[in-house]
């Protein structure tokens, strides 16, 4: 379902506690959207045989000098719900900034990294390298 911004944000908190309640998992992902494209190929036909690793003649060439900026498409899943939103360029470094803060309000499931103890492997690695030189020593 494709909401405005802020209603994907509050959507997305919604899925974020209820997965951090039950263990599931919300995907989200980004991809540039571009309409006009879309409308040029027309509607996408099943293929039969792999794809040919050659480049498309049907596909728009990039011309320098010529770039624009595409709005995002960003969806978020869990399970069956589904919630995605378009974000304009020019309105990305705020609803970024937006969706960080919510990333890391909600995100408090995840275990910090074991810190290892230097002074104790450092200690380890000595006591080992006096044992190998008294082994060397006598002869």
């Amino acid at each position: 379902m494709l909401v405005d911004n802020s209603g994907f944000l509050s959507g997305l908190e919604r899925l974020l506690r209820k997965s951090n309640k039950d263990s599931s998992t919300v995907t989200v992902t980004t991809k540039r959207f571009d309409s006009e494209v879309r409308r040029q190929r027309g509607p996408v036909e099943k293929r039969t045989a792999p794809p040919s690793l050659q480049p498309r003649s049907d596909a728009p060439a990039a011309v320098p000098g010529n770039e624009q900026s595409h709005p995002l498409l960003i969806r978020a899943v869990r399970g069956d719900k589904k919630l995605s939103t378009r974000v304009a360029a020019a309105d990305y470094e705020a609803f970024q900034a937006k969706y960080l803060y919510l990333l890391r309000q909600q995100l408090t499931g995840l275990q910090q990294a074991k810190k290892r103890k230097i002074e104790a492997s450092t200690h380890a690695k000595s006591v080992a390298n006096k044992k190998l030189s008294a082994r060397k020593a006598p002869k």
